[in-house]
């Protein structure tokens, strides 16, 4: 009876043991998934963030593209003012020389 004794003693013991093992499974597991459920927020955060950047990048490639129309736009229609001052320019000192020139010829021409 004394081994008999000692016999439930250790298998009260591995009882015990085997509870807390069972325990400590349970909290690892429960740890396990909490762990993996942040993981999986942080993967779909990390997902929208990742679309949100490729929307931005979009959005910025169309924006340099408007701008560079508007800076080629722009460029067009500086060439054309300046052109249109050249042409204003010349008018303005050449065609009254011109008419003044073309006048004394005809006097000129009336005079003989």
């Amino acid at each position: 009876t004394i081994e008999l004794g000692w016999v439930q003693k250790e298998l009260e013991q591995v009882k015990i043991k085997l509870k807390q093992a069972k325990e400590d499974h349970t909290m690892s597991q429960d740890m396990l998934k909490s762990s993996q459920d942040e993981v999986d927020k942080i993967h779909i955060s990390l997902k929208e963030s990742t679309k949100s950047l490729v929307k931005s990048e979009v959005e910025s490639k169309t924006w340099k593209e408007r701008c560079l129309k508007l800076q080629n736009w722009k460029a067009d229609i500086m060439a054309q003012v300046d052109n249109w001052r050249r042409v204003l320019h010349k008018l303005q000192v050449t065609e009254p020389e011109k008419r003044e020139r073309q006048l004394q010829e005809r006097i000129n021409e009336l005079e003989k």
